[in-house]
């Protein structure tokens, strides 16, 4: 395999920049809006079933009480809906779909 030299990588990032700049013209100030409100909420709901796998036989934070799989869904859904957005994942759904236009 060859490895590519600092000039190809830099002529391959500045291509890319170009065609993410000419793509975004394409988008209306809405739709580009309404695309990032709806890739943060893809975000949120990736980060909710990541925590949940994650929490998943933790009985640390609720314990075994009545209804502590409420607090613990509440408390999901809380957290999920608050970093959702911040991960940096619907950032490159959205430069990935600006490119492909």
């Amino acid at each position: 395999m060859i490895a590519p030299t600092l000039p190809a990588m830099v002529g391959y990032a500045q291509g890319r920049s170009e065609a993410l700049k000419q793509s975004a013209s394409l988008l209306s100030p809405s739709d580009e809006k309404r695309l990032k409100e709806v890739v943060n909420d893809f975000e949120a709901l990736f980060l909710a079933q990541y925590l949940e796998k994650g929490l998943e036989g933790c009985d640390t934070l609720f314990g075994n009480a009545t209804g502590a799989d409420i607090y613990k869904s509440m408390y999901i859904d809380a957290i999920s809906r608050q970093v959702g957005g911040g991960l940096g994942i619907s950032q490159l759904i959205v430069d990935y779909l600006k490119e492909r236009g």
